[in-house]
């Protein structure tokens, strides 16, 4: 399609907008749980459809391999429907799907951004390299992550992880923080690999 319209030389008339998503998720589920859901829904409407998308990444090279941040999506609007009403529809579409708080759209240089979001995060981090060969040994991350899910009644297949040199995180979302915390409470206090953990709200 692009090669078309460097050929014919024509370049559909519209504007672009970019959405920051407060979400530390891979670039493969950010495919498939914000980008393709959107472009198809921008489509659908006629409103045009999403160009691009990237990843932001935290500065912790002391701590190993860098930590996402936060993602973005790059849409192309070429509907004449009124911007402030296609920009509506995105966030009540992405909040349909459930997106982190602290996200947000910005559409241009002078205008002002939009925040919004419906989830709150918490990140758990685990001590990677200060616990008890027993504890590493007999730790298996894909089943306390299902754990965790479970007491937070988080209903998604989509994993949200990171692994650093001396620790390890992972990421939950749901409406409530404290009560994802809470929920969470005693397998933190009686469980061996919770020994050092870290439990930090991320929106």
């Amino acid at each position: 399609m692009n090669f078309l319209r460097k050929l014919f030389n024509r370049t559909p008339k519209g504007y672009f907008l970019i959405i920051l998503i407060n979400d530390k998720i891979m670039p493969i589920n950010r495919g498939y749980l914000y980008e393709d859901p959107l472009d198809e829904k921008l489509k659908a409407l006629n409103f045009g459809e999403v160009t691009g998308g990237g990843t932001y990444l935290e500065d912790v090279a002391v701590k190993g391999p860098d930590e996402v941040n936060s993602v973005d999506l790059e849409v192309f609007i070429t509907s004449k429907t009124e911007k402030s009403e296609v920009i509506g529809t995105i966030i009540q579409f992405l909040e349909s799907i459930g997106v982190p708080k602290g996200s947000k759209i910005e559409s241009g240089p002078n205008q002002n951004e939009v925040q919004f979001g419906n989830l709150e995060g918490m990140a758990v981090y685990f001590d990677g390299i200060n616990l008890s060969d027993e504890v590493y040994m007999n730790l298996d991350l894909n089943i306390l992550e299902e754990d965790i899910k479970k007491l937070c009644n988080i209903k998604t297949d989509v994993v949200r992880s990171w692994q650093g040199n001396s620790e390890s995180a992972m990421y939950f979302y749901a409406t409530s923080f404290n009560k994802m915390s809470q929920s969470i409470k005693h397998l933190v206090d009686t469980r061996p690999d919770f020994e050092n953990s870290r439990i930090v709200q991320i929106a």
